[in-house]
């Protein structure tokens, strides 16, 4: 769960929304994710990011878009405040949560390294 200018929310990156995020933008999501952090994004780099966040995390598209047009048509500075949202978004959905366990087998390793 995330909170943000549209209230708290689940966000998450499926495959499906990674293809339409890379058909939408143009270029790939560890791309995009440099893009964004690197403060070079453009608007629908943020929008495009946040909705499709949404729908991956349970939202319905419709409702999904809905949202984001009433957020960021009303509340334009949203879009910089939830650059750091895009960002985590992303992250979360290249490189894992960061409190995901790594499982036993990791844990087992990291507590009784092998010499």
């Amino acid at each position: 769960m995330s909170v943000w200018e549209g209230g708290e929310h689940p966000f998450k990156l499926n495959i499906g929304e990674l293809r339409a995020l890379q058909a939408a933008t143009g270029v790939g999501p560890l791309f995009l994710l440099g893009r964004i952090a690197g403060s070079q994004w453009m608007v629908d780099d943020i929008i495009d990011t946040v909705r499709l966040g949404l729908i991956g995390g349970g939202m319905p598209e419709t409702e999904a878009k809905q949202l984001t047009n009433r957020v960021f048509t009303e509340n334009t500075p949203a879009l910089y405040r939830s650059a750091l949202l895009a960002v985590k978004i992303l992250r979360d959905a290249v490189m894992g949560e960061p409190d995901d366990p790594v499982g036993d087998e990791g844990e087992s390793k990291a507590e009784n390294p092998t010499p």
